[in-house]
């Protein structure tokens, strides 16, 4: 959800224009982190190693929106550069959430 919805911001925003971007502790993902997932996967092996990949997702669609807010139109291969890190960083992290769910209930 948060990818596809700061997306679509990428094609409406416009100069000047500020948009806030969850951190990646304050996401849907970040609070399961810190209670559910906590409670029961945080003894899993992987359970850390999802923030690295999680956080660059925020962090890229950050970049994005800010350089767009700021020059006024988007860097294509800024853009473009920045949304193969973030298509690679959710798939290591559904990856890891997968193989941490199969470790779990094997």
């Amino acid at each position: 959800m948060f990818k596809v919805s700061n997306y679509a911001k990428i094609f409406k925003i416009k100069q000047q224009e500020k948009i806030d971007v969850v951190d990646h502790t304050s996401c849907r993902l970040g609070k399961w982190y810190e209670t559910y997932g906590k409670e029961h996967f945080g003894t899993t092996k992987g359970y850390s190693d999802i923030i690295e990949p999680h956080a660059t997702v925020h962090t890229k669609v950050k970049e994005i929106l800010a350089s767009i807010s700021a020059n006024g139109k988007a860097d294509k291969h800024l853009v473009l550069k920045n949304i193969e890190e973030i298509e690679a960083a959710t798939h290591t992290l559904f990856g890891m959430l997968e193989e941490m769910v199969s470790k779990k209930f094997a």
